[in-house]
């Protein structure tokens, strides 16, 4: 039987040369660039091609070269200052990152930069509009009209520093009524303080009646859809008629009932 022998030439910088356990050696050409070659601790070397767009390689201070494809939409490639590329996968839409940059090592320990996978990072579009009541402390009838439209101006500036601006605020001698659009990314409970307390310190400084003004210590907050703006603005505005005819206490109830929220007497007034 005449046996023939295949030969193939093995470059020192370009090809490799595996010897499985079982089986002929086998010779493969790699590329410098697109190509990286395992060698693990047991068993034969691995080369695997590299997509310049869709692959990072991961060189570890110990071991073998990694490779991994990544998702232009779920993944971040985070090339640190020191140490190797970081992939990390994205799984929910609104985790997805602003950007990622996809950064391949050749086999020199070089680190080649090929693009940028730019898309949109999805906004979170917000809309909160809080229809705020609360008191003087005791419901102590000192909202006159020399001072209100100016509490009124200054509150409103207390809420545009708060990224929360007012739509409409009003009040009757005993409390205020405010219309606002609450920040996304700040408390209600937050609000409502610095909006008390700086209009109270303010208010101390309106005259000798004004010296140890407090607001109560609770509030009112009541969701409001877009469709109710225009009717609530207008109940808002025309506190001074409703008054005429409600007190406070009966108002607060019925805003309390309409919204369905349990309270106990002993401890809503103050």
């Amino acid at each position: 039987m005449r046996r023939v022998t295949q030969w193939s030439t093995a470059h020192l910088e370009h090809n490799i040369v595996c010897v499985p356990q079982h089986g002929a050696p086998q010779v493969r050409t790699i590329h410098p660039e697109h190509d990286v070659v395992r060698v693990p601790q047991h068993g034969a070397p691995q080369v695997r091609t590299i997509h310049p767009e869709h692959d990072v390689v991961r060189v570890p201070q110990h071991g073998a070269p990694q490779v991994r494809t990544i998702h232009p939409e779920h993944d971040v490639v985070r090339v640190p200052q020191h140490g190797a590329p970081q992939v990390r996968r994205y799984t929910s839409p609104g985790h997805r990152p602003g950007y990622a940059t996809d950064t391949s090592c050749a086999l020199t320990g070089r680190s080649k930069q090929y693009h940028q996978l730019n898309f949109t990072m999805p906004q979170s579009l917000v809309k909160n509009l809080v229809h705020l009541i609360f008191s003087t402390k005791n419901r102590a009838s000192v909202l006159n009209d020399i001072v209100r439209e100016a509490l009124h101006a200054y509150s409103a500036g207390i809420l545009n520093d708060l990224a929360s601006p007012a739509l409409l605020i009003n009040s009757v001698p005993d409390h205020l009524h405010v219309l606002f659009n609450l920040n996304k990314n700040t408390a209600l409970a937050h609000v409502v303080m610095e909006v008390k307390r700086g209009s109270s310190k303010w208010l101390k400084t309106q005259g000798d009646n004004f010296v140890a003004f407090h607001w109560q210590n609770g509030y009112g907050a009541f969701s409001v859809g877009e469709s109710a703006v225009e009717a609530v603005k207008s109940y808002i505005a025309n506190q001074q008629d409703h008054h005429r005819r409600v007190t406070f206490q009966e108002e607060f109830r019925v805003f309390l009932k309409r919204y369905e929220i349990a309270f106990d007497e002993r401890y809503v007034w103050d």
